[in-house]
């Protein structure tokens, strides 16, 4: 039987004011949506039926049509659709009875988070080129001077610190492995 391993970083980012505006849109539509399918599921589960992700997602595409929610097709749909899929899990803890009832997200209180999967999430940066790896010193008589095994690949890109006029609040951490994208940022309304 073979094992499969998960891979996740967790990366600490500045975000500009525009970003943080952004940001802070996607947690808001995610605690909505997650509080939308928890009131639907407690609907139901009051009525003596049980609601799974399927009809979960259907709603969220019916609530993403209407007038009021148009503003939930502003964000990506990506971590909408992961909030549905945290709310499945917690019902499956709370019907295995290894968890209690799922909670509604208070906007306060709550940790600000939304979750993108790598299919929908790209880093992407314009200013910094690829460093090249020069080529490894070769004993007489190993090939050319100049040529680079194909297997070589690129070399490490140098790491970046926050902008001008931030500083990094831990300089002394190394990012840790985290399966949700998170921010913490202080622009909040």
């Amino acid at each position: 039987m073979a094992t499969h391993v998960k891979r996740a970083f967790k990366y600490r980012f500045y975000p500009t004011d525009a970003q943080a505006a952004e940001l802070s849109r996607t947690f808001g539509c995610v605690r909505k949506v997650y509080n939308m399918a928890l009131a639907a599921r407690t609907e139901a589960w009051a009525r003596q039926e049980r609601v799974n992700y399927n009809q979960t997602s259907a709603l969220l595409t019916a609530w993403k049509k209407t007038e009021e929610l148009a503003y939930l097709n502003e964000v990506s749909s990506v971590p909408l659709q992961q909030a549905l899929r945290h709310l499945q899990s917690a019902f499956a803890k709370f019907f295995a009875k290894r968890a209690k009832y799922p909670r509604f997200k208070a906007k306060k209180t709550s940790r600000a988070s939304a979750e993108y999967t790598s299919s929908a999430f790209r880093f992407r940066d314009e200013d910094r080129q690829p460093a090249t790896r020069a080529p490894r010193p070769r004993a007489p008589g190993q090939g050319s001077a100049g040529a680079v095994p194909q297997s070589q690949g690129r070399g490490r890109q140098p790491a970046q610190g926050p902008p001008e006029g931030r500083q990094d609040p831990r300089p002394d951490r190394r990012p840790q492995a985290r399966c949700a994208a998170q921010a913490d940022h202080s622009t909040r309304a």
